[in-house]
C-alpha cells in the first residue's frame, strides 16, 4: 500500500531496451482533497531546486531505493491553508534531461503500484522522452517553468535545455498567450538589488545564447521569459530568501491564469485531473496529432449521429434572417457550448 508521504507522479524508465512511462494517481489524490482551481508550477533542476522546494512545497519528497533518475514528483504548496484554498498551488519536481541509461526494470521495484506502458515511438532515449514529457504532456497544464541557474551550471546549459524543449514541442492547439511562462532563478549573494535593467541584461544574454542553439523562437512554446534574483545572505534566515520567489511565482501564475480564463482553458480540479488523464493517454499513443481540449471533452460524450438532421429541422422553423441571427444561432451556439463545457467546469479568477 502506498505511503501517505508518496510523492512520485510520472517516471520514464527502460524496460527491455525500450522506454516505458509509469503514472501514479498522485494528481487525483491531491485534487480530491481540494475544491479549488489548481495552478501547476514545474521546477526542473538538482540540489538548488530541491532546496527551494523544501521551503515551498509539502510533504518532503519521498526517498526510495532503486530507480530515481527520471522521476517527476508532485507536491502541494506548503501554505497552511493550501488544501482549503480556492487556488491550490501544485509543484511538479523533475530532473534535468541528462539521465544515464542504467536504471532497473519496473518489475524489480515491489514498493510501487505502477500503471505503465511502453512508448513504442520513443526508442531507448530517456532524455528525449523526458523532454517530450515536459514540452508536450505537462506544458498545456503548467503555469510556470522554473529553472535554477546553479543547477544548470550557467545560461548556456539552460539554453541547451530550452532548445531541446522547443525542438520537441509540437502541441500548438493552445493560443500562444496560454503557453507557460519561463522563469530563470539566478542565485547571487553579491548583488544587493536587482532592477529592470538587471533583468533585461540577463534576458538579452539568454536570448543570444538560445539563438545559437535553435532557430525556433522562444514564443513558440513560452508566453513570457523572466529572470528572478534569489538573494542569499548568511545574515538572513534561509527560508526568508525564498519568500520573494514565492511572491514572484504567484504573480506570474496570476498572469497566465488570467489569460487561460479569458480563453476558457482554466479548469476546476476534477476537470483538470480528467483532462490530464486524456492528455496522458494521448501522449502514450503519440498519434502525431495535437492534444485538443475540445476533442477530449467529447470523448465520453460523442456527437449524436442524428445531429445534422436535428439541426436542419430546428433551423427550418425560422423564416427571416432576423429570427435566425437573433434567436436560432445563439440558441444553437449556447447548446453546443453547454454540452461540451458544463457550468462550473472552468475556473474563475480570484
Amino acid at each position: 500500500m502506498r505511503s501517505e508521504q508518496h510523492t512520485l507522479w510520472l517516471e520514464p524508465y527502460l524496460r527491455d531496451k525500450e522506454v516505458a512511462l509509469q503514472k501514479t494517481p498522485r494528481l487525483g489524490e491531491i485534487l480530491s482533497q481540494t475544491h479549488g482551481e489548481p495552478s501547476l508550477i514545474l521546477f526542473v533542476g538538482k540540489s538548488f531546486k530541491s532546496k527551494a522546494l523544501r521551503y515551498l512545497a509539502t510533504p518532503l519528497r519521498s526517498k526510495r531505493n532503486g530507480r530515481h533518475c527520471g522521476e517527476i514528483h508532485l507536491r502541494l504548496d506548503a501554505g497552511a491553508q493550501s488544501i482549503q484554498s480556492r487556488r491550490p498551488l501544485l509543484f511538479a519536481d523533475g530532473p534535468i534531461p541528462n539521465i544515464e541509461n542504467n536504471v532497473k526494470d519496473i518489475e524489480k521495484c515491489s514498493d510501487l503500484e505502477p500503471v505503465s506502458q511502453n512508448l513504442q515511438w520513443a526508442g531507448d532515449d530517456l532524455n528525449i522522452t523526458l523532454s517530450n514529457i515536459y514540452a508536450n504532456l505537462l506544458s498545456p497544464f503548467t503555469d510556470i517553468v522554473c529553472l535554477f541557474l546553479s543547477d544548470f551550471c550557467g545560461l548556456a546549459s539552460i539554453a541547451d535545455f530550452i532548445a531541446l524543449w522547443l525542438n520537441s514541442f509540437r502541441n500548438r492547439s493552445l493560443p500562444p498567450v496560454c503557453y507557460p511562462r519561463l522563469l530563470i532563478v539566478v542565485e547571487d549573494s553579491n548583488t544587493t538589488k536587482s532592477d529592470k535593467c538587471w533583468e533585461s541584461r540577463w534576458k538579452t544574454k539568454f536570448t543570444r545564447l538560445l539563438r545559437r542553439k535553435t532557430t525556433r523562437p522562444i514564443n513558440e512554446a513560452f508566453s513570457y521569459v523572466g529572470i528572478h534574483h534569489l538573494f542569499t545572505n548568511d545574515q538572513i534566515r534561509e527560508e526568508f530568501c525564498y519568500l520573494p520567489l514565492k511572491d514572484r511565482l504567484l504573480n506570474e501564475s496570476d498572469a497566465i491564469r488570467f489569460s487561460r480564463i479569458e480563453q476558457r482553458l482554466h479548469f476546476v480540479g476534477k476537470h483538470f485531473n480528467a483532462f490530464f488523464d486524456y492528455a496522458y493517454n494521448h501522449f502514450i499513443q503519440n498519434t502525431g496529432n495535437h492534444f485538443n481540449f475540445i476533442k477530449a471533452s467529447r470523448l465520453s460524450n460523442p456527437v449524436s449521429p442524428h445531429f445534422k438532421r436535428h439541426l436542419l429541422n430546428f433551423m427550418k422553423q425560422f423564416q427571416s434572417v432576423e429570427e435566425i441571427n437573433e434567436f436560432a444561432v445563439p440558441v444553437v451556439a449556447s447548446c453546443i457550448l453547454l454540452d461540451s463545457f458544463p457550468p462550473g467546469m472552468h475556473g474563475e479568477f480570484k
